[in-house]
């Protein structure tokens, strides 16, 4: 990333390597394979190497610039993180509550009321915005949901319970 924050870089490094490492573990089950006849696990494999070892070389290119440079001596590279705003932490926790509630509630409710749920939820991340609006988009964007992929393109969703 080469950011002017060694400890945004340092964070990165890792998430490559525990993304990498994940990848990895997912794919210990399937078969690689040959060169000639390449299986399922050989593109977890090869990306999560690829990510492990971007990763590290991230993190070694930190350090040593960290190191080498006069205005960084004698700073931490660690420094304690602050809490992002409240509006940040509301907006984060609206869409990921409004995501997970999709995914838990589109096969047993149907489309339409699991994107209602969706939509509402997540359009009451902002504190301003009206309840009459967000009630007005979880009917509107779901029947537009509904038309477009249920009896536009046909995919085999149920709309209702």
């Amino acid at each position: 990333m080469n950011t002017d924050d060694p400890q945004a870089d340092l964070l990165a490094a890792a998430l490559f390597v525990v993304i990498g490492a994940g990848a990895l573990w997912i794919a210990a089950d399937y078969p690689v394979g040959s060169l000639r006849r390449l299986g399922p696990g050989a593109l977890p494999v090869g990306v999560g190497t690829l990510l492990m070892l971007c990763g590290a070389g991230l993190a070694v290119q930190t350090l040593l610039r960290v190191r080498t440079d006069p205005e960084r001596a004698g700073l931490p590279i660690f420094r304690r993180p602050r809490l992002p705003a409240p509006h940040v932490i509301r907006s984060t926790v609206c869409v990921v509550a409004g995501l997970g509630l999709f995914g838990l509630l589109v096969r047993p409710a149907g489309l339409f009321l699991a994107t209602a749920v969706l939509v509402f939820v997540s359009s009451r991340a902002e504190s301003g915005t009206p309840i009459l609006g967000s009630v007005a988009l979880a009917v509107i964007i779901p029947a537009a949901c509904v038309g477009i992929f249920v009896y536009g393109i046909g995919l085999p969703f149920r709309v209702w319970p």
